[in-house]
């Protein structure tokens, strides 16, 4: 099989968490260490962070942004830019109980397009999703025109959209693309982790 990335977003700036939401414990484990384990294998990690000082500990490579304060657009595009692969997964640092599984789906739906995102309803999850080195230009497009929502820059590429019931059939959906944004979003994730395992 050809190499893939594993691309970890750890660029947010966590203000409505109050602390660094990629350290926080879940299940006894820093959240971005679950993911990296959950994942591992999957592909090269990196990770994108502007703060390299608090992931050092890791052991993985960290890069930082070359649009530093432009959002997770900005985070794919560095993660991309540095990838020695073709084929990356993206994912947020804030996503204790990721896929494996789903992951998988998403590469095998990726086919032809630029990007394969889970999709439940209307509401696209670009954070879990794979993306192709073909993304790059339009990215560096829409971050050099200041357009940051992600959700457009997925109307402007090949997107593939992945429906909830391909979903799942492989993943519980609500625990697959679970994040936490608010302190009530952690707690929940502490109570989740109870039929988890680390």
């Amino acid at each position: 099989m050809m190499g893939r990335g594993l691309i970890v977003l750890c660029g947010g700036q966590s203000r409505r968490m109050g602390r660094d939401k990629a350290l926080m414990p879940v299940g006894g484990r820093p959240v971005i260490e679950r993911v990296l384990h959950r994942l591992q294998g999957w592909g090269d990690p990196l990770v994108v962070t502007n703060r390299p000082e608090a992931y050092r500990h890791l052991e993985v490579p960290l890069i930082g942004d070359r649009f530093p304060g432009k959002g997770p657009l900005a985070g794919i595009h560095a993660g991309l830019a540095h990838s020695r692969h073709r084929v990356n997964l993206v994912v947020a640092c804030d996503m204790p109980f990721v896929s494996r599984a789903l992951a998988d789906l998403l590469f095998a739906h990726l086919a032809g397009d630029d990007a394969s995102v889970p999709r439940l309803g209307d509401r696209p999850h670009p954070l879990f999703a794979v993306y192709t080195k073909e993304c790059l230009g339009p990215l560096e497009m829409s971050l050099e025109a200041g357009d940051l929502s992600v959700i457009r820059f997925l109307r402007r590429i090949r997107t593939r959209f992945v429906e909830r019931e391909a979903i799942a059939a492989v993943a519980d959906p609500r625990l697959a693309l679970f994040n936490m944004n608010e302190p009530a979003d952690y707690c929940r994730a502490c109570r989740m982790n109870g039929g988890e395992e680390a």
